[in-house]
């Protein structure tokens, strides 16, 4: 059976950590085009083609190099490639539906211009999906994304990315946090933002 072999092969786990590192960067193509709403604060021209450096540079010439010619096999037991593979997935399908949340609060209203910058700027409180425990749920779980990947491949490569993404999420996700909690001040008819509520990590940061 070719899909068992897949898993068995010496390569299987290396041609099975650079597709999905490849489909995670189609992924984010796929939603910046359908489901991501931009606004000029939230994503700037620079910070768009930033992305594309850190992810197609750092993330695929950088990974990819080492894996194709300098990649050593973990050796990993079928049911270890099995759980770290299922749990990539699910942590990529939780940080969708956060992004799906999140483009929720910007979805126009009756007479309402889509592409107007109050539409695009439009914020609210997320909930569910990890958004009760952290405010920036989805990098949470794109931290659980790359950290799967990264011990799954288990290249210097990879473990460099993760912790350069943490960084930069955790970065991101503090000034985040302080935007919502001062948005959000329960004042003059606005919803107050849970105080137990952390930026990032659930319980630490």
């Amino acid at each position: 059976n070719s899909f068992f072999f897949f898993f068995q092969a010496e390569d299987g786990i290396r041609d099975f950590c650079l597709s999905r590192g490849l489909g995670d960067v189609y992924k984010r193509q796929l939603e910046s085009a359908f489901l991501h709403v931009f606004s000029k604060e939230t994503m700037p021209l620079y910070g768009s083609l930033r992305n594309y450096v850190y992810y197609w540079l750092w993330f695929g010439l950088g990974t990819g190099v080492e894996s194709y010619f300098f990649w050593k096999n973990p050796k990993y037991p079928s049911w270890v490639i099995y759980a770290l593979a299922g749990l990539f997935l699910v942590f990529q399908f939780l940080n969708f539906q956060c992004h799906k949340t999140l483009a929720s609060f910007r979805k126009p209203k009756a007479n309402e211009n889509a592409e107007s910058e109050e539409v695009k700027s439009r914020r609210g409180i997320p909930t569910g999906w990890g958004f009760d425990t952290v405010s920036c749920a989805n990098y949470f779980w794109e931290i659980c994304i790359w950290t799967t990947y990264a011990v799954l491949n288990r290249t210097k490569t990879s473990y460099a990315f993760v912790l350069t993404t943490i960084y930069v999420l955790v970065q991101w996700a503090l000034k985040r946090h302080r935007r919502y909690r001062k948005e959000f001040d329960g004042k003059e008819g606005r919803p107050l933002y849970p105080k137990n509520r952390k930026a990032i990590i659930p319980f630490i940061i």
